[in-house]
């Protein structure tokens, strides 16, 4: 599809999502970086590179532990293709290095949040992801699978993977919503609100998985559904936001 009609126009984006979600705060876990002061990214840089792990570059460099080199390059080409996604249709190209820690590379280096959450930090960003999938973000996940409607359960089998399988592959997914805050920021956007601003990095990962990584969509979708603000957002995309989700497809 041709670059200009990969991605809705960000005022669509702003209004959907003002419209769509309740006026309340509503972060998410992966917002905890925002809670907290951030890092200057020459200290963040330097603690990672202290650790004296591998690092490799293409587009962009990725730190990983030893032993997660295949998952650190297999995220690292994840984002490279939302990272040239959003440059095609936005124009604006920021830096990003990647760090995949395990836990105890992670409490050296990481102190804004627990091993598992996912977050960015840093002018220019750093963006950190868990090496393994003994991790909060997924354990929490596959601790609500009980109670999940027939509806997400659908969304999920429509992602080809098993509920278990889905709640590892979603923490790899939220590095696309912290790349969204990444080109939140680089366009120009200044966000003050702690909810919003979250909000608008999902609008960013869920436009690409739309876009190039269909079935990634229905997992997200399916994981986000057990959160009622993203159901009403998904909800208003496929009946109000007819153009837009012509745009998204």
């Amino acid at each position: 599809m041709p670059a200009s009609r990969s991605l809705p126009t960000l005022s669509l984006a702003l209004f959907t999502i003002v419209t769509l979600l309740p006026q309340s705060p509503a972060t998410s876990q992966s917002s905890a970086a925002t809670s907290q002061p951030a890092k200057p990214v020459a200290e963040l840089l330097t603690r990672i590179r202290s650790l004296g792990i591998p690092s490799s570059t293409d587009r962009l460099t990725v730190y990983y532990d030893v032993g997660h080199e295949a998952k650190a390059i297999r995220l690292r080409t994840l984002v490279q293709d939302a990272l040239q996604f959003f440059a095609d249709s936005l124009g604006v190209t920021p830096e990003l290095t990647l760090a995949v820690l395990e836990r105890p590379a992670w409490e050296r280096v990481i102190l804004e949040q627990p091993y598992g959450i996912p977050g960015v930090h840093g002018t220019p960003p750093v963006a950190f992801l868990p090496a393994t999938d003994e991790n909060l973000a997924a354990d929490d996940a596959l601790a609500i699978e009980p109670g999940i409607s027939d509806s997400t359960r659908a969304l999920v089998r429509a992602s080809g993977r098993t509920w278990a399988e889905a709640s590892r592959r979603y923490v790899d997914l939220v590095g696309l919503h912290e790349l969204g805050h990444v080109f939140a920021g680089a366009y120009g956007i200044r966000v003050q609100s702690k909810w919003f601003n979250e909000w608008l990095a999902t609008y960013f990962c869920y436009a690409f998985l739309r876009a190039h990584r269909p079935l990634d969509a229905h997992l997200w979708e399916g994981i986000r559904s057990c959160c009622s603000g993203w159901s009403r957002f998904r909800r208003g995309l496929q009946r109000g936001g007819r153009a837009c989700g012509e745009r998204l497809a």
